[in-house]
């Protein structure tokens, strides 16, 4: 993970992937405030409550790739450039 909790490749940062009509929650933090987590976790239990709008959820996130190579190619992306400039 190179940024934020919100950043991380988790399912629960799927308010970044902004599928909304696809059925996106707003159930990711975007800070480290526990007032902010209990709000996301408020969210996600509402989505939880709608099973048409969690089954795309799931069936979305479960078709998104999560595997190491894509998020150490990431992490590459970001530090590659700082470490050429310190050189």
């Amino acid at each position: 993970w190179c940024g934020a909790p919100a950043d991380w490749p988790t399912p629960w940062s799927i308010a970044r992937w902004r599928i909304w009509p696809k059925a996106a929650p707003t159930a990711s933090c975007r800070t480290l405030d526990p007032d902010d987590f209990d709000h996301a976790v408020r969210r996600a239990f509402a989505l939880h409550r709608q099973p048409d709008a969690w089954r795309r959820v799931q069936r979305h996130a479960m078709g998104l790739d999560f595997g190491w190579e894509r998020s150490a190619r990431a992490c590459l992306a970001l530090y590659r450039p700082l470490v050429e400039a310190v050189r």
